[in-house]
């Protein structure tokens, strides 16, 4: 249960704008190149979440206190 709730808290981390242009990507992914598509847009969409988590955690590791 604990796993579920880190993943739901995780996911309600993200602002209602970026969920939008992660639907938008993978949908227009999917639509446009069909199946090789969807793999593109969850690759795009992973990248988009992984890229600025390194900058936040070195931001926080360099703040005072």
């Amino acid at each position: 249960m604990a796993i579920l709730e880190w993943a739901i808290l995780q996911l309600s981390s993200y602002r209602p704008g970026s969920w939008v242009g992660f639907i938008v990507i993978a949908l227009l992914a999917a639509c446009l190149l069909g199946r090789p598509g969807i793999v593109l847009g969850h690759l795009l969409v992973a990248g988009l979440v992984v890229m600025p988590d390194p900058a936040s955690v070195r931001a926080e590791m360099n703040r005072p206190g």
